[in-house]
Protein backbone atom coordinates (compact mmCIF):
# COMPACT_ATOMS: atom_id res chain seq x y z
CA UNK A 1 0.00 0.00 0.00
CA UNK A 2 1.03 3.31 -0.83
CA UNK A 3 1.58 6.12 1.84
CA UNK A 4 1.95 9.72 1.78
CA UNK A 5 4.89 9.03 4.21
CA UNK A 6 7.88 7.17 3.67
CA UNK A 7 10.54 5.83 6.25
CA UNK A 8 14.40 6.14 5.31
CA UNK A 9 16.84 4.92 7.75
CA UNK A 10 19.44 7.01 9.34
CA UNK A 11 21.12 4.80 11.83
CA UNK A 12 20.95 0.93 10.83
CA UNK A 13 19.42 -1.88 13.18
CA UNK A 14 21.20 -3.86 15.74
CA UNK A 15 22.29 -2.89 19.24
CA UNK A 16 19.50 -0.52 20.91
CA UNK A 17 22.08 2.86 21.75
CA UNK A 18 22.42 3.79 24.86
CA UNK A 19 21.22 7.20 23.79
CA UNK A 20 19.51 8.87 20.48
CA UNK A 21 18.59 12.21 20.07
CA UNK A 22 18.66 15.03 17.57
CA UNK A 23 21.70 17.40 17.22
CA UNK A 24 20.66 21.27 17.27
CA UNK A 25 22.23 23.04 14.37
CA UNK A 26 22.92 19.84 12.16
CA UNK A 27 19.74 18.17 12.73
CA UNK A 28 21.24 14.79 12.49
CA UNK A 29 21.01 11.73 14.22
CA UNK A 30 23.28 11.82 17.38
CA UNK A 31 23.47 8.20 19.35
CA UNK A 32 25.97 6.32 21.85
CA UNK A 33 26.43 3.29 20.66
CA UNK A 34 29.00 0.61 22.57
CA UNK A 35 30.35 3.78 24.01
CA UNK A 36 31.04 5.51 20.65
CA UNK A 37 29.23 8.70 20.23
CA UNK A 38 28.71 9.34 16.64
CA UNK A 39 26.21 11.49 14.48
CA UNK A 40 24.58 10.13 11.49
CA UNK A 41 23.28 11.41 8.32
CA UNK A 42 20.56 10.11 5.98
CA UNK A 43 23.21 7.49 4.20
CA UNK A 44 23.44 5.04 6.95
CA UNK A 45 27.11 6.12 7.54
CA UNK A 46 28.20 8.09 10.44
CA UNK A 47 30.07 11.26 10.03
CA UNK A 48 31.70 13.74 12.64
CA UNK A 49 34.07 12.29 15.37
CA UNK A 50 33.36 9.28 16.89
CA UNK A 51 34.41 9.85 20.58
CA UNK A 52 35.16 6.80 23.07
CA UNK A 53 33.02 7.21 26.34
CA UNK A 54 33.46 5.19 29.23
CA UNK A 55 30.87 1.83 28.28
CA UNK A 56 29.65 2.11 32.40
CA UNK A 57 28.26 6.09 31.47
CA UNK A 58 24.97 6.86 30.79
CA UNK A 59 24.33 9.56 28.54
CA UNK A 60 21.31 11.58 29.07
CA UNK A 61 22.16 14.08 26.65
CA UNK A 62 24.57 14.81 23.67
CA UNK A 63 24.73 18.22 21.53
CA UNK A 64 28.16 19.19 19.08
CA UNK A 65 29.36 22.19 18.90
CA UNK A 66 28.16 24.61 15.73
CA UNK A 67 31.43 24.40 13.95
CA UNK A 68 31.79 20.97 15.16
CA UNK A 69 35.03 21.08 16.59
CA UNK A 70 33.61 20.09 20.43
CA UNK A 71 30.81 17.83 22.11
CA UNK A 72 28.95 18.00 25.39
CA UNK A 73 27.70 15.51 27.03
CA UNK A 74 25.64 15.06 30.18
CA UNK A 75 26.14 11.76 32.06
CA UNK A 76 23.63 10.00 34.08
CA UNK A 77 25.26 11.61 37.31
CA UNK A 78 24.72 14.66 36.30
CA UNK A 79 28.65 15.61 34.81
CA UNK A 80 28.80 17.83 32.05
CA UNK A 81 31.94 17.00 29.76
CA UNK A 82 33.16 18.41 26.53
CA UNK A 83 34.98 16.57 24.38
CA UNK A 84 37.34 17.68 21.28
CA UNK A 85 38.59 15.17 18.73
CA UNK A 86 41.56 13.67 20.69
CA UNK A 87 40.44 13.91 24.62
CA UNK A 88 38.20 15.67 27.34
CA UNK A 89 38.22 19.53 27.36
CA UNK A 90 36.48 20.46 30.51
CA UNK A 91 34.11 18.86 33.06
CA UNK A 92 31.93 19.97 35.30
CA UNK A 93 29.48 19.06 37.94
CA UNK A 94 25.95 19.98 37.21
CA UNK A 95 23.68 19.90 41.02
CA UNK A 96 21.35 17.46 39.90
CA UNK A 97 20.11 16.31 43.69
CA UNK A 98 17.27 19.08 43.96
CA UNK A 99 17.35 19.69 40.31
CA UNK A 100 15.99 18.24 37.08
CA UNK A 101 18.12 18.91 33.55
CA UNK A 102 15.77 19.70 30.48
CA UNK A 103 18.48 20.77 28.01
CA UNK A 104 21.57 21.47 26.92
CA UNK A 105 22.35 23.66 24.14
CA UNK A 106 25.24 24.88 22.30
CA UNK A 107 24.52 28.94 21.88
CA UNK A 108 28.11 30.06 20.15
CA UNK A 109 27.85 33.79 21.65
CA UNK A 110 30.77 36.09 22.85
CA UNK A 111 29.61 35.24 26.27
CA UNK A 112 29.17 31.56 26.53
CA UNK A 113 29.41 28.63 24.79
CA UNK A 114 26.88 25.92 26.36
CA UNK A 115 23.34 27.14 27.73
CA UNK A 116 22.36 24.06 30.30
CA UNK A 117 18.61 24.61 31.31
CA UNK A 118 17.30 22.93 34.41
CA UNK A 119 14.01 22.97 36.63
CA UNK A 120 15.35 26.17 38.42
CA UNK A 121 17.47 28.09 36.42
CA UNK A 122 19.36 28.92 32.79
CA UNK A 123 23.17 28.53 33.47
CA UNK A 124 25.45 29.83 30.92
CA UNK A 125 29.08 28.81 30.66
CA UNK A 126 31.94 29.29 28.94
CA UNK A 127 34.78 26.80 27.75
CA UNK A 128 38.15 27.23 29.01
CA UNK A 129 40.05 24.77 27.20
CA UNK A 130 43.28 26.23 29.09
CA UNK A 131 42.42 25.75 32.21
CA UNK A 132 39.95 22.40 31.40
CA UNK A 133 37.17 23.96 33.19
CA UNK A 134 33.88 25.02 32.64
CA UNK A 135 32.98 28.61 33.78
CA UNK A 136 29.78 30.20 34.59
CA UNK A 137 29.25 33.22 32.82
CA UNK A 138 25.36 33.79 33.87
CA UNK A 139 23.02 32.03 35.72
CA UNK A 140 19.21 33.33 35.20
CA UNK A 141 16.58 31.55 37.78
CA UNK A 142 13.46 30.76 35.94
CA UNK A 143 11.61 27.50 37.24
CA UNK A 144 11.11 25.40 33.92
CA UNK A 145 9.05 22.04 33.61
CA UNK A 146 10.00 22.43 29.98
CA UNK A 147 12.43 23.64 27.18
CA UNK A 148 13.05 24.25 24.05
CA UNK A 149 16.09 25.36 21.30
CA UNK A 150 15.47 26.70 17.80
CA UNK A 151 18.87 27.08 16.96
CA UNK A 152 18.39 28.49 13.21
CA UNK A 153 16.58 31.57 15.25
CA UNK A 154 18.82 31.72 18.08
CA UNK A 155 15.39 31.16 20.53
CA UNK A 156 15.42 29.74 23.91
CA UNK A 157 11.76 28.95 25.11
CA UNK A 158 11.12 27.73 28.86
CA UNK A 159 7.76 26.87 30.44
CA UNK A 160 7.39 27.33 34.37
CA UNK A 161 5.02 25.72 36.39
CA UNK A 162 2.01 28.09 35.92
CA UNK A 163 2.11 26.86 32.17
CA UNK A 164 3.51 30.48 30.75
CA UNK A 165 5.58 30.71 28.21
CA UNK A 166 9.40 32.58 28.43
CA UNK A 167 11.12 33.25 25.33
CA UNK A 168 14.73 34.91 24.50
CA UNK A 169 16.66 35.82 21.87
CA UNK A 170 20.35 34.22 22.03
CA UNK A 171 22.28 37.01 19.87
CA UNK A 172 25.92 36.17 18.90
CA UNK A 173 26.93 39.80 21.29
CA UNK A 174 25.61 40.47 24.85
CA UNK A 175 23.46 38.41 27.35
CA UNK A 176 20.20 36.89 26.57
CA UNK A 177 17.50 39.12 25.82
CA UNK A 178 13.74 37.85 26.98
CA UNK A 179 11.52 38.57 23.53
CA UNK A 180 8.06 37.86 25.34
CA UNK A 181 5.77 36.18 28.14
CA UNK A 182 2.75 34.74 26.85
CA UNK A 183 -0.10 32.24 27.92
CA UNK A 184 -2.81 30.16 26.44
CA UNK A 185 -5.54 29.51 28.17
CA UNK A 186 -6.54 26.10 26.52
CA UNK A 187 -3.33 24.81 28.10
CA UNK A 188 -4.18 26.65 31.57
CA UNK A 189 -4.98 23.42 33.27
CA UNK A 190 -3.17 20.80 32.00
CA UNK A 191 -0.71 19.26 34.51
CA UNK A 192 2.61 20.54 34.02
CA UNK A 193 4.51 16.90 33.04
CA UNK A 194 2.02 16.32 30.60
CA UNK A 195 2.33 19.94 28.70
CA UNK A 196 6.25 18.89 27.32
CA UNK A 197 4.63 17.06 24.61
CA UNK A 198 2.10 19.31 23.35
CA UNK A 199 4.11 22.31 22.54
CA UNK A 200 6.99 22.44 19.71
CA UNK A 201 8.94 25.16 18.57
CA UNK A 202 9.91 24.94 15.03
CA UNK A 203 10.81 26.34 12.17
CA UNK A 204 8.31 26.61 9.28
CA UNK A 205 9.09 28.08 5.94
CA UNK A 206 12.04 29.60 7.61
CA UNK A 207 10.23 31.58 9.97
CA UNK A 208 10.42 30.66 13.83
CA UNK A 209 6.21 29.35 14.93
CA UNK A 210 4.74 27.45 18.25
CA UNK A 211 2.72 24.47 17.61
CA UNK A 212 0.72 23.71 20.40
CA UNK A 213 -1.50 20.50 20.61
CA UNK A 214 -4.87 20.59 22.59
CA UNK A 215 -6.27 17.10 23.13
CA UNK A 216 -8.92 18.10 24.82
CA UNK A 217 -10.40 19.58 22.12
CA UNK A 218 -8.76 18.02 19.41
CA UNK A 219 -6.88 20.76 17.84
CA UNK A 220 -3.77 22.23 16.50
CA UNK A 221 -3.01 25.11 16.84
CA UNK A 222 -0.12 26.80 14.82
CA UNK A 223 1.02 30.53 16.40
CA UNK A 224 3.89 32.92 14.47
CA UNK A 225 6.58 34.23 16.62
CA UNK A 226 7.10 37.82 15.17
CA UNK A 227 9.38 40.08 17.08
CA UNK A 228 8.34 40.44 20.78
CA UNK A 229 4.36 38.88 19.75
CA UNK A 230 2.74 36.07 19.44
CA UNK A 231 0.63 35.53 16.62
CA UNK A 232 -2.02 32.69 16.23
CA UNK A 233 -2.29 31.76 12.16
CA UNK A 234 -3.90 28.33 12.19
CA UNK A 235 -6.19 26.09 13.78
CA UNK A 236 -6.56 22.64 12.37
CA UNK A 237 -8.80 19.50 13.68
CA UNK A 238 -7.29 16.79 14.69
CA UNK A 239 -9.46 13.40 14.15
CA UNK A 240 -9.83 12.10 17.03
CA UNK A 241 -11.35 11.24 20.55
CA UNK A 242 -9.86 13.21 23.55
CA UNK A 243 -8.90 10.55 25.40
CA UNK A 244 -6.04 10.31 22.20
CA UNK A 245 -2.62 11.84 23.21
CA UNK A 246 -0.38 13.39 19.52
CA UNK A 247 2.54 12.94 18.14
CA UNK A 248 3.71 16.02 15.96
CA UNK A 249 6.39 16.09 13.06
CA UNK A 250 7.58 18.61 10.85
CA UNK A 251 8.51 17.14 7.45
CA UNK A 252 9.86 19.55 4.65
CA UNK A 253 7.49 22.75 6.05
CA UNK A 254 4.40 20.00 6.45
CA UNK A 255 2.97 19.07 10.03
CA UNK A 256 2.61 15.38 10.72
CA UNK A 257 0.49 14.54 13.12
CA UNK A 258 0.10 10.67 14.63
CA UNK A 259 -2.40 10.00 16.90
CA UNK A 260 -2.45 7.02 19.66
CA UNK A 261 -5.73 5.87 18.25
CA UNK A 262 -4.58 5.38 14.57
CA UNK A 263 -0.65 5.15 15.08
CA UNK A 264 -0.67 4.28 11.19
CA UNK A 265 -2.59 7.00 9.46
CA UNK A 266 -0.34 10.37 9.74
CA UNK A 267 -2.45 13.68 9.05
CA UNK A 268 -0.72 16.44 7.37
CA UNK A 269 -1.21 20.00 7.18
CA UNK A 270 0.04 22.83 5.56
CA UNK A 271 0.22 26.14 6.99
CA UNK A 272 0.22 28.26 4.04
CA UNK A 273 -2.63 26.55 1.94
CA UNK A 274 -5.86 26.05 3.80
CA UNK A 275 -7.60 24.47 7.32
CA UNK A 276 -7.93 21.36 6.34
CA UNK A 277 -5.60 18.13 5.89
CA UNK A 278 -3.03 18.72 2.45
CA UNK A 279 -5.14 15.09 1.26
CA UNK A 280 -6.83 12.22 2.76
CA UNK A 281 -4.74 10.65 5.10
CA UNK A 282 -3.25 7.10 3.40
CA UNK A 283 -2.55 4.32 6.24
CA UNK A 284 1.32 3.68 6.75
CA UNK A 285 2.76 0.00 6.51
CA UNK A 286 5.06 1.15 10.05
CA UNK A 287 3.56 1.29 13.14
CA UNK A 288 5.23 4.05 15.02
CA UNK A 289 3.27 3.69 18.19
CA UNK A 290 5.93 1.40 19.79
CA UNK A 291 8.97 4.51 18.65
CA UNK A 292 10.10 7.54 20.26
CA UNK A 293 9.83 10.72 18.22
CA UNK A 294 12.87 12.86 17.76
CA UNK A 295 11.73 16.03 16.48
CA UNK A 296 11.21 17.36 14.18
CA UNK A 297 10.91 14.47 11.43
CA UNK A 298 12.90 11.56 13.09
CA UNK A 299 12.12 8.13 14.99
CA UNK A 300 13.95 5.83 17.01
CA UNK A 301 12.15 2.59 16.77
CA UNK A 302 12.67 -0.47 19.59
CA UNK A 303 14.62 -2.50 17.23
CA UNK A 304 17.72 0.16 17.74
CA UNK A 305 17.04 1.88 14.01
CA UNK A 306 16.41 5.28 13.67
CA UNK A 307 13.97 6.21 10.61
CA UNK A 308 13.35 9.78 9.16
CA UNK A 309 9.95 10.24 7.54
CA UNK A 310 9.60 12.11 4.39
CA UNK A 311 7.18 12.96 2.22
CA UNK A 312 5.89 10.85 -0.56
CA UNK A 313 4.91 13.69 -3.59
CA UNK A 314 4.11 11.15 -5.89
CA UNK A 315 1.59 9.85 -3.64
CA UNK A 316 0.11 13.11 -2.31
CA UNK A 317 -0.53 14.76 -5.92
CA UNK A 318 -2.02 11.04 -7.18
CA UNK A 319 -4.37 11.39 -4.17
CA UNK A 320 -4.84 15.06 -4.73
CA UNK A 321 -6.46 14.82 -8.40
CA UNK A 322 -6.60 17.22 -11.00
CA UNK A 323 -9.56 18.91 -9.02
CA UNK A 324 -8.02 21.86 -8.32
CA UNK A 325 -4.13 21.57 -9.91
CA UNK A 326 -3.06 25.04 -9.12
CA UNK A 327 -3.55 24.61 -5.18
CA UNK A 328 -1.65 21.11 -6.22
CA UNK A 329 0.98 23.16 -8.28
CA UNK A 330 1.51 25.51 -5.23
CA UNK A 331 1.64 22.93 -2.64
CA UNK A 332 4.68 21.03 -4.61
CA UNK A 333 6.39 23.92 -5.56
CA UNK A 334 7.23 24.75 -1.77
CA UNK A 335 8.55 21.10 -1.48
CA UNK A 336 12.13 20.55 -1.70
CA UNK A 337 12.83 18.19 -4.58
CA UNK A 338 9.84 18.29 -6.33
CA UNK A 339 10.83 19.04 -9.58
CA UNK A 340 10.17 15.36 -11.40
CA UNK A 341 6.21 15.62 -9.91
CA UNK A 342 5.96 19.30 -10.94
CA UNK A 343 6.39 18.45 -14.28
CA UNK A 344 4.56 15.27 -14.32
CA UNK A 345 1.47 17.64 -12.74
CA UNK A 346 2.11 20.11 -16.10
CA UNK A 347 2.37 17.34 -18.03
CA UNK A 348 -1.55 15.72 -16.86
CA UNK A 349 -2.93 19.44 -17.13
CA UNK A 350 -1.95 20.10 -20.51
CA UNK A 351 -2.94 16.88 -21.73
CA UNK A 352 -6.68 17.90 -20.83
CA UNK A 353 -6.64 20.56 -23.73
CA UNK A 354 -8.22 23.29 -21.59
CA UNK A 355 -6.58 26.43 -21.33
CA UNK A 356 -8.39 26.99 -17.86
CA UNK A 357 -7.34 29.52 -15.06
CA UNK A 358 -5.76 26.26 -13.33
CA UNK A 359 -3.26 25.96 -16.28
CA UNK A 360 -2.53 29.66 -16.23
CA UNK A 361 -1.81 29.72 -12.52
CA UNK A 362 0.28 26.39 -12.61
CA UNK A 363 2.06 28.07 -15.80
CA UNK A 364 2.61 31.14 -13.46
CA UNK A 365 4.09 29.14 -10.47
CA UNK A 366 6.72 27.56 -12.81
CA UNK A 367 7.49 31.15 -13.99
CA UNK A 368 8.36 31.98 -10.45
CA UNK A 369 10.68 29.07 -10.20
CA UNK A 370 12.27 28.94 -13.28
CA UNK A 371 16.25 28.75 -13.34
CA UNK A 372 17.56 30.51 -16.46
CA UNK A 373 21.49 30.29 -17.11
CA UNK A 374 22.91 33.58 -18.81
CA UNK A 375 25.76 34.36 -20.99
CA UNK A 376 28.05 33.39 -18.36
CA UNK A 377 26.22 30.37 -16.98
CA UNK A 378 25.51 31.90 -13.74
CA UNK A 379 21.87 31.67 -12.19
CA UNK A 380 20.03 34.81 -12.14
CA UNK A 381 18.65 35.45 -8.40
CA UNK A 382 15.27 33.99 -8.29
CA UNK A 383 12.17 33.84 -5.80
CA UNK A 384 13.18 30.54 -3.37
CA UNK A 385 11.41 27.42 -3.46
CA UNK A 386 11.79 24.46 -6.26
CA UNK A 387 13.88 25.31 -9.62
CA UNK A 388 12.77 24.18 -12.62
CA UNK A 389 14.85 24.71 -15.70
CA UNK A 390 13.14 26.27 -18.57
CA UNK A 391 14.72 23.74 -20.98
CA UNK A 392 12.84 21.10 -18.38
CA UNK A 393 9.54 22.49 -19.27
CA UNK A 394 9.87 22.76 -22.61
CA UNK A 395 10.80 19.11 -22.59
CA UNK A 396 7.86 18.04 -20.68
CA UNK A 397 6.07 20.46 -22.91
CA UNK A 398 7.36 18.59 -26.21
CA UNK A 399 6.86 14.86 -24.97
CA UNK A 400 2.92 16.13 -25.25
CA UNK A 401 3.24 17.63 -28.58
CA UNK A 402 1.89 14.30 -30.45
CA UNK A 403 -0.92 13.82 -28.19
CA UNK A 404 -2.20 17.41 -28.10
CA UNK A 405 -3.14 19.59 -30.66
CA UNK A 406 -0.37 22.33 -32.07
CA UNK A 407 -2.79 24.99 -31.33
CA UNK A 408 -3.77 24.40 -27.50
CA UNK A 409 0.10 23.90 -27.00
CA UNK A 410 0.95 27.28 -28.86
CA UNK A 411 -1.60 28.87 -26.52
CA UNK A 412 0.31 26.80 -23.57
CA UNK A 413 3.99 27.71 -24.54
CA UNK A 414 2.37 31.57 -25.36
CA UNK A 415 1.24 31.71 -21.42
CA UNK A 416 4.37 30.70 -20.36
CA UNK A 417 6.21 32.98 -22.10
CA UNK A 418 4.20 35.69 -21.20
CA UNK A 419 4.15 34.52 -17.12
CA UNK A 420 7.89 34.77 -17.67
CA UNK A 421 8.10 38.17 -19.26
CA UNK A 422 5.60 39.31 -16.24
CA UNK A 423 8.25 37.53 -13.75
CA UNK A 424 11.03 39.62 -15.62
CA UNK A 425 13.05 35.75 -17.05
CA UNK A 426 13.78 36.02 -20.46
CA UNK A 427 12.35 32.67 -22.16
CA UNK A 428 15.33 29.98 -23.03
CA UNK A 429 16.49 29.28 -26.54
CA UNK A 430 14.82 25.39 -25.86
CA UNK A 431 11.72 27.02 -24.93
CA UNK A 432 11.40 29.69 -27.47
CA UNK A 433 12.09 27.07 -30.42
CA UNK A 434 8.99 24.93 -29.11
CA UNK A 435 7.04 27.73 -29.14
CA UNK A 436 8.28 28.21 -32.84
CA UNK A 437 7.63 24.69 -33.90
CA UNK A 438 4.25 24.87 -32.63
CA UNK A 439 3.47 27.74 -34.33
CA UNK A 440 4.73 25.71 -37.69
CA UNK A 441 2.60 23.01 -36.71
CA UNK A 442 -0.06 25.44 -36.72
CA UNK A 443 0.90 26.99 -39.87
CA UNK A 444 0.73 30.29 -38.13
CA UNK A 445 3.36 32.51 -39.43
CA UNK A 446 2.45 35.53 -39.27
CA UNK A 447 1.98 35.66 -35.49
CA UNK A 448 5.66 34.23 -35.36
CA UNK A 449 6.85 36.87 -37.48
CA UNK A 450 5.01 39.19 -35.20
CA UNK A 451 6.42 37.40 -32.41
CA UNK A 452 10.12 38.20 -33.73
CA UNK A 453 8.95 42.21 -34.73
CA UNK A 454 8.52 42.84 -31.20
CA UNK A 455 11.41 41.70 -29.75
CA UNK A 456 9.28 39.12 -27.68
CA UNK A 457 11.64 37.01 -28.06
CA UNK A 458 15.11 37.48 -27.09
CA UNK A 459 17.98 37.13 -29.64
CA UNK A 460 19.61 33.88 -30.34
CA UNK A 461 21.33 32.49 -32.67
CA UNK A 462 19.66 29.35 -33.18
CA UNK A 463 16.01 31.59 -33.81
CA UNK A 464 17.97 33.71 -35.82
CA UNK A 465 19.44 31.11 -38.44
CA UNK A 466 15.51 29.70 -37.91
CA UNK A 467 14.44 32.11 -39.44
CA UNK A 468 16.48 32.82 -42.36
CA UNK A 469 15.73 29.07 -43.47
CA UNK A 470 11.73 29.84 -43.06
CA UNK A 471 12.42 33.38 -44.88
CA UNK A 472 13.83 31.45 -47.51
CA UNK A 473 11.03 28.87 -47.89
CA UNK A 474 8.00 29.71 -46.57
CA UNK A 475 7.61 33.33 -45.41
CA UNK A 476 9.92 35.97 -47.08
CA UNK A 477 9.53 38.55 -44.38
CA UNK A 478 11.06 36.34 -41.77
CA UNK A 479 14.66 36.21 -43.96
CA UNK A 480 15.15 40.06 -43.05
CA UNK A 481 13.97 39.45 -39.56
CA UNK A 482 16.43 36.88 -39.31
CA UNK A 483 19.28 38.97 -40.67
CA UNK A 484 18.51 41.78 -38.54
CA UNK A 485 19.21 39.73 -35.30
CA UNK A 486 22.14 38.51 -36.45
CA UNK A 487 23.08 41.49 -36.99
CA UNK A 488 21.95 42.59 -33.47
CA UNK A 489 23.94 39.71 -32.33
CA UNK A 490 26.76 40.71 -34.17
CA UNK A 491 27.34 37.31 -36.30
CA UNK A 492 28.25 39.03 -39.74
CA UNK A 493 29.93 36.22 -41.69
CA UNK A 494 26.49 34.50 -40.88
CA UNK A 495 24.90 37.68 -42.49
CA UNK A 496 26.87 37.80 -45.56
CA UNK A 497 26.19 33.59 -45.45
CA UNK A 498 22.73 33.65 -45.36
CA UNK A 499 22.45 36.59 -48.11
CA UNK A 500 24.51 34.52 -50.46
CA UNK A 501 22.52 31.20 -49.96
CA UNK A 502 19.57 33.62 -50.81
CA UNK A 503 20.84 34.35 -54.06
CA UNK A 504 22.85 31.51 -54.76
CA UNK A 505 20.46 31.47 -58.34
CA UNK A 506 22.00 35.38 -59.00
CA UNK A 507 25.41 35.00 -57.40
CA UNK A 508 25.96 38.42 -59.21
CA UNK A 509 23.12 39.73 -57.34
CA UNK A 510 24.25 37.94 -54.01
CA UNK A 511 27.29 39.00 -54.15
CA UNK A 512 26.80 42.58 -54.97
CA UNK A 513 24.24 42.40 -51.82
CA UNK A 514 26.61 41.11 -49.56
CA UNK A 515 29.40 43.45 -50.41
CA UNK A 516 26.40 46.77 -49.82
CA UNK A 517 26.24 45.04 -46.30
CA UNK A 518 29.71 45.03 -45.63
CA UNK A 519 30.26 48.50 -47.03
CA UNK A 520 27.60 50.29 -45.21
CA UNK A 521 29.88 50.65 -41.98
CA UNK A 522 32.92 53.10 -41.38
CA UNK A 523 36.47 51.86 -42.14
CA UNK A 524 37.02 50.66 -38.49
CA UNK A 525 33.92 48.37 -38.98
CA UNK A 526 35.92 46.68 -41.80
CA UNK A 527 37.62 44.99 -39.10
CA UNK A 528 34.12 43.46 -37.78
CA UNK A 529 33.63 42.29 -41.05
CA UNK A 530 36.66 40.68 -41.33
CA UNK A 531 36.21 37.10 -42.75
CA UNK A 532 32.93 38.23 -44.35
CA UNK A 533 35.27 40.56 -46.12
CA UNK A 534 38.08 37.98 -47.15
CA UNK A 535 35.12 36.00 -48.16
CA UNK A 536 33.49 38.18 -50.97
CA UNK A 537 37.36 38.64 -52.67
CA UNK A 538 38.02 35.43 -52.87
CA UNK A 539 34.43 35.19 -54.11
CA UNK A 540 35.19 38.20 -56.62
CA UNK A 541 38.34 36.55 -58.13
CA UNK A 542 36.47 33.10 -59.58
CA UNK A 543 35.90 33.31 -63.24
CA UNK A 544 32.17 32.71 -62.43
CA UNK A 545 31.95 36.13 -61.45
CA UNK A 546 31.34 38.62 -64.82
CA UNK A 547 33.74 41.32 -65.73
CA UNK A 548 31.47 43.75 -64.71
CA UNK A 549 30.50 42.77 -61.14
CA UNK A 550 33.89 42.04 -60.22
CA UNK A 551 35.12 45.83 -61.60
CA UNK A 552 32.45 46.97 -59.43
CA UNK A 553 34.09 45.22 -56.48
CA UNK A 554 37.58 46.36 -57.93
CA UNK A 555 36.52 49.94 -57.40
CA UNK A 556 35.52 49.01 -54.01
CA UNK A 557 38.45 47.46 -53.38
CA UNK A 558 40.55 50.89 -54.74
CA UNK A 559 38.89 52.71 -52.42
CA UNK A 560 39.15 51.25 -49.56
CA UNK A 561 42.41 49.69 -50.07
CA UNK A 562 44.30 50.84 -47.15
CA UNK A 563 41.59 49.15 -44.81
CA UNK A 564 40.84 46.49 -46.78
CA UNK A 565 44.59 45.28 -46.68
CA UNK A 566 44.24 45.73 -43.35
CA UNK A 567 41.01 43.30 -42.33
CA UNK A 568 42.88 41.00 -44.78
CA UNK A 569 46.04 41.22 -43.14
CA UNK A 570 47.98 38.11 -43.77
CA UNK A 571 50.61 38.60 -46.85
CA UNK A 572 49.66 35.43 -48.64
CA UNK A 573 46.17 36.46 -48.93
CA UNK A 574 46.97 39.69 -49.81
CA UNK A 575 49.67 38.53 -52.71
CA UNK A 576 46.61 35.73 -53.81
CA UNK A 577 44.08 38.19 -54.48
CA UNK A 578 46.57 41.06 -56.32
CA UNK A 579 47.59 38.26 -58.35
CA UNK A 580 43.79 37.53 -59.09
CA UNK A 581 43.02 40.81 -60.09
CA UNK A 582 45.91 41.21 -61.79
CA UNK A 583 45.00 38.43 -64.14
CA UNK A 584 41.54 39.81 -64.97
CA UNK A 585 42.39 43.31 -65.66
CA UNK A 586 46.29 42.97 -66.74
CA UNK A 587 49.60 42.85 -65.24
CA UNK A 588 49.89 46.15 -63.88
CA UNK A 589 46.84 46.17 -61.93
CA UNK A 590 49.22 45.80 -58.47
CA UNK A 591 51.03 48.95 -59.59
CA UNK A 592 47.73 50.48 -60.12
CA UNK A 593 46.18 49.55 -57.09
CA UNK A 594 48.47 51.09 -54.85
CA UNK A 595 49.04 54.36 -56.41
CA UNK A 596 45.52 54.79 -55.77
Amino acid sequence: MVSHLSLTSCVPSGRPPRYVGVDDWSRQVVSVIDGLLAIWDDERSSSGVRLALDVDDDVRLAQRSRDGRLWAVLTGDNVLVVHDADAVVARHAVDGSRHRCLGLHWVDTDLADLAVVTTAAVCFFAVDAGHSALKLVRAQTRPAVAGAFLASHRLLMSIDPRNRFHLWSIGRQGPPKKVCRFEFGVVADVPPHQLAGQVHLVDLYAAPTLLLVDQAAGKLHVCAIEGSTMRQTNTFDLFATSAATFTVYVIDNVVAVLSSEHPRVPMLFDTRSATAPVVAPLPMQADLSPGRALPPDHVSLPDGSVRRLQLNLAAIADSRGMSDAGCLMAFLQRRRHSEADLLRLLSAVVQQERLTAALSRCLSLLSTCALLNGADDDPVPLPSGTRVAQADVAAALRQVLSVVSPRHLEAVCVEYVHCLLTHHVAPTAELVMLTVDTMLKGRRLGRLQQFVQFHIFPDSPVLAHRLCLLGASLHPPLLQLGLDMLSRLGWHDDVVGAILSKLSGDPDQGLLTAFRYVSTGSGSDLHKHGTSLRRLLSLATSADVPPAVLFDVHNYIVDHMRDALEVVSDEESQRLLLAAFARRFGGNYALSSHSH
